[in-house]
């Protein structure tokens, strides 16, 4: 009986070599030479166990002592050889039940974890998978993640369900990643690049975290293309509660529809300037914001870049209904090159709190007292 358990045991182990399944285990211990199986017997209650060896030229590595990341990546080497494989002939479809399998694990190994999983769903079986890993959720098509929720001691899910797939599109084209989804707790709407790009920065000066760390995401209007549909996958997840609006006065058409779309509370509409969101800074402000950032580039603000005639284009374009930032560009030429995106991040990274339009005071405020 031992020999016959023995010969049996030697067998296995051949084919499990055959199979391939060594080329896996190697991925997470390149150092494996062998997996042998042994018959272990229990004569006392006459019972047969097994015992799995994996060998380094003929030495056992003890994996107990290995850490649980090193454990759970050989799990996911498993896994990617069962994707090869089929379980039952002719029906190699199967339903993975993963509970948090990239604990422990750093990013570049729950990346290949996302891997084996899309590997697993492609080959048209079904993967359920919890995670706290924003990395694992933010690989997931928005219309595949089940957000649990637990409200008044009742557990409830949230996800997109009105044309799951066609939310995911709209989402993705404007680069919103499922973490800000699901669980910001504060959406802005802007309209303007100097808004989008202000506004991080003067967060990370005011409270020395960025945006994203405090759950806070941006949206640009403008990338929105289809209003309706955003607003519609929007509201599935968030109340209008959580949701800003910071715009100027001369607010597009787009951005009243959207506005309606989504039930935006007037208290949360912040409007920013006369015409442009530019305007609202006070001109000595503007001067010397952009003659600092001219001092840290190592270049001399242009000779006629002064209060006096920031303050009289100014005064010209609000009575004119000109546009102020092309007139500031005008005001600079020889400088730096003043795209709005480059004004933006110079006004928040060096505007003090009480040199902010008052709409702004309020809503970072709001931002900041979550």
């Amino acid at each position: 009986m031992r020999d016959h358990l023995e010969e049996y045991s030697r067998e296995v182990s051949a084919q499990i070599l055959e199979r391939g399944i060594i080329d896996k285990l190697r991925l997470f211990l390149p150092e494996l030479t062998e997996i042998k199986i042994e018959p272990v017997f229990l004569t006392r209650d006459l019972n047969v166990d097994a015992k799995v060896k994996f060998l380094e030229g003929g030495n056992e590595i003890a994996i107990e002592n290995k850490g649980d990341g090193t454990k759970r990546r050989m799990t996911m080497a498993l896994l990617e050889f069962k994707k090869e494989q089929s379980r039952i002939p002719n029906d190699d479809q199967t339903i993975y039940l993963l509970d948090e399998p990239d604990t422990h694990l750093h990013v570049r190994a729950q990346l290949d974890l996302v891997n084996t999983v899309e590997g697993f769903s492609s080959a048209g079986n079904q993967v359920i998978l919890t995670t706290h890993s924003p990395f694992i959720v933010n690989a997931a098509k928005p219309s595949q993640v089940r957000l649990l929720v637990r409200h008044n001691g009742v557990s409830k899910i949230r996800s997109l369900t009105h044309e799951p797939t066609r939310s995911s599109q709209i989402l993705r084209a404007l680069g919103i990643e499922n973490t800000h989804l699901f669980f910001s707790r504060r959406i802005v709407i802007v309209e303007g690049e100097t808004e989008e790009s202000f506004l991080p920065a003067q967060y990370l000066k005011q409270t020395g975290r960025t945006l994203s760390s405090g759950l806070i995401k941006t949206i640009n209007v403008r990338g929105v293309h289809n209003i309706v549909g955003f607003s519609r996958a929007i509201l599935e997840l968030h109340d209008p509660e959580r949701i800003y609006i910071l715009c100027d006065n001369d607010a597009s058409p787009e951005l009243q529809q959207l506005i309606d779309e989504l039930h935006i509370p007037q208290a949360h509409k912040y409007q920013v300037g006369t015409r442009e969101f530019e305007d609202a800074f006070d001109s000595s402000v503007i001067q010397r914001v952009w003659a600092e950032y001219h001092d840290d580039c190592g270049k001399q603000v242009p000779e006629h870049w002064t209060t006096e005639k920031i303050e009289q284009v100014k005064t010209q374009c609000i009575a004119n209904g000109e546009k102020f930032s092309t007139a500031l560009r005008g005001l600079n030429q020889g400088g730096k090159a003043m795209k709005k995106p480059i004004l933006g991040a110079a006004l928040g990274e060096r505007v003090e709190f009480d040199e902010l339009p008052q709409q702004l005071h309020e809503l970072l405020n709001e931002l900041t007292n979550i």
